[in-house]
């Protein structure tokens, strides 16, 4: 059995593209329904638009600016009319769909990584896949930039 790793290859950050969460999420919840927001940043807050969810919509849209939900909030809204005490749940993670709790070596996420290449990456991401054989890993980072660490890594260890 091959397990493969996707970690970040460039300084930045590791980050999934709005496409790749959206394909993630859906292999993980088939027939969900997903509402996509492009957000401005206002002074005083912010405004989100609702979007298309569609692959070609979502190709090229910069993550730290695309909020995926799996609640709808309307067409378009002003943050600040949503407070973090409200019933929304707007601010938490219980509508909020995130590539942060996602374990780097599952399959799906490898799948989705190897087959939209570069369209997979996040803003200040390069992921990359690492096959690993059936080794255990872990990852280490600096400034963003990811190495994947495993027994047979030749290591300074001190």
């Amino acid at each position: 059995m091959n397990r493969k790793v996707v970690y970040n290859a460039c300084y930045g950050g590791f980050g999934l593209s709005p496409l790749a969460i959206k394909r993630y999420y859906l292999a993980k919840h088939p027939g969900a329904r997903l509402f996509f927001y492009k957000t401005e940043y206002l002074d005083g807050g912010q405004k989100a638009t609702r979007i298309p969810g569609d692959d070609k919509s979502l190709k090229g849209l910069s993550s730290h600016r695309t909020e995926i939900r799996t609640k709808d909030f309307g067409e378009e809204f002003y943050v600040e009319s949503i407070g973090s005490s409200d019933e929304s749940g707007f601010w938490s993670n219980k509508y909020y769909v995130s590539a942060y709790d996602i374990e780097r070596d599952d399959p799906d996420l490898v799948r989705i990584v190897e087959e939209l290449g570069d369209d997979a990456s996040g803003d200040c991401a390069e992921l990359a896949v690492a096959d690993i054989g059936e080794e255990k890993y872990r990852i280490e980072e600096y400034d963003g930039w990811e190495s994947v660490i495993t027994p047979s890594t030749e290591y300074e260890w001190k």
